[in-house]
């Protein structure tokens, strides 16, 4: 009950049906005025035109499908292009991802271009020349001549900064669904260091995809995988083979060690001889010594006696 005497008051508050007095000029509700504002009528009008354009759009779509689906899918593509296009701060991290990933390598493994490419954006990016340029479609990086807050007379006047006709010398990186295109292109093989291979022939510098991908390298990577069978005789010939190894062995062995004796035997022959030779020269010298003396003696005898 509550509820529908409420109701009946707002009715009857909101309503204007009530028998105007006679003689008495009854105002226009807010509504009434509205409708007659240039305002209210612009937008009739504007909606009109929308309204009228839509249907002939749909119109036109049923009449030519394959135009109309042409231009919906060009719509739809630059939409999907223009939210993939990567922004300042994507590059700034693809830059610093590429930057870690050299420094893990040394430097002779590294690729000289990779590293060459990324040093440069780097000594850019710490001087603040590096600027981001958003084309709806895709997103461009190109090299500045200073830096923002640079107060040098060449950065702010006018006629001496770079032309537009430069500019595409100045582009580093064009940022495409969600990629930047020529720092991944860079970065492409940057953990193979081309200069190694240059003391190669012309023929063996480059790998082509059939060295890599032949029948004969898949053949001998599945046959890695294959269980190994043996059968007896194949055993028995390892056996056989395996002792004649042993047998190798042991007759190198009896070698080495009758070289080994051989050797010895010749050193102690050796060292016997010399010893000889030196007892030899040892009693000949004693034996000259003696005669000197004997003599010297003799010619002191005969002095004594003159």
């Amino acid at each position: 009950m509550a509820g529908r005497c409420v109701g009946v008051l707002c009715r009857r508050l909101c309503s204007s049906s009530a028998a105007p007095v006679a003689g008495e000029q009854v105002k226009p509700g807010f509504w009434e005025r509205m409708k007659n504002k240039k305002f209210v009528l612009w937008t009739k009008h504007l909606l009109h035109d929308y309204g009228e354009a839509c249907k002939d759009i749909v119109v036109g779509a049923k009449e030519r499908p394959g135009k109309a689906t042409l231009y919906i899918s060009l719509l739809a593509s630059v939409g999907i292009c223009s939210s993939k296009a990567p922004s300042e701060d994507s590059f700034q991290c693809s830059l610093l991802e590429a930057s870690s990933c050299l420094l893990l390598l040394s430097p002779w493994t590294r690729s000289g271009s990779s590293d060459q490419h990324v040093q440069r954006l780097m000594e850019l990016r710490n001087e603040g020349r590096l600027r981001h340029i958003n084309l709806i479609i895709f997103s461009l990086m190109y090299e500045a001549p200073y830096d923002p807050d640079s107060d040098l007379y060449s950065s702010q006047c006018s006629h001496l900064k770079p032309r537009w006709s430069e500019f595409p010398s100045r582009v580093l990186d064009i940022g495409f669904f969600g990629n930047w295109w020529l720092l991944q292109n860079k970065m492409k093989d940057f953990d193979i260091n081309e200069e190694e291979f240059t003391h190669l022939p012309a023929h063996m510098r480059t790998i082509s995809y059939n060295d890599l991908h032949s029948d004969e390298n898949e053949r001998l990577n599945q046959s890695k995988f294959r269980t190994v069978v043996i059968s007896k005789d194949q055993l028995k010939q390892i056996e056989m083979s395996e002792d004649e190894l042993n047998k190798i062995e042991m007759s190198k062995k009896q070698l080495k060690q009758t070289e080994m004796s051989k050797e010895d035997r010749l050193n102690q022959m050796e060292k016997s001889a010399e010893d000889q030779l030196d007892r030899i020269g040892r009693s000949t010298e004693d034996r000259l010594d003696q005669i000197v003396k004997s003599a010297e003696d003799k010619l002191d005898q005969i002095e004594m006696s003159e």
